[in-house]
């Protein structure tokens, strides 16, 4: 955690806790949350919301929370897979053309994993990790 990020959760945290007699105020750079939102690139409302967090919670307060919804098919070992598969030859595992498609691989994902992922979520997986295919249409 950065020094300034600290003081400002501590600006927040000593007064409700009952500390701010005796922390020493002079030892406590107090920096404006927008000013801190601009430095780190969070947005203001994340960054006042982890400091109510902080200040009710404590350090538990900052732990990541479960996410609504269903959980991601491509885990990162199915990512790390894909990465993997990207980089070999598409003939060797089947396929009809010397060059990889979504399809493609999806297909040999699926029948290496067992896991069916769609085109599109190979698409976005490539696409995050910066290897894009080149477009070509295959039906």
């Amino acid at each position: 955690m950065l020094y300034e990020d600290e003081t400002i959760l501590w600006r927040f945290a000593l007064p409700r806790a009952g500390w701010w007699r005796t922390a020493p105020r002079a030892r406590l750079p107090i920096r404006p949350l927008r000013t801190v939102s601009d430095a780190l690139h969070f947005t203001y409302s994340a960054l006042r919301k982890w400091v109510h967090r902080f200040a009710h919670q404590g350090i538990q307060g900052l732990v990541d929370r479960p996410r609504p919804g269903r959980p991601p098919k491509v885990t990162c070992a199915l990512a790390q897979h894909l990465d993997r598969l990207v980089d070999e030859d598409p003939l060797q595992h089947g396929a009809l053309h010397s060059q990889w498609s979504c399809q493609a691989l999806a297909t040999v994902l699926a029948r290496q994993t067992g896991v069916q992922v769609s085109r599109e979520s190979v698409r976005a997986v490539l696409k995050k990790e910066g290897k894009l295919l080149s477009s070509h249409w295959s039906p």
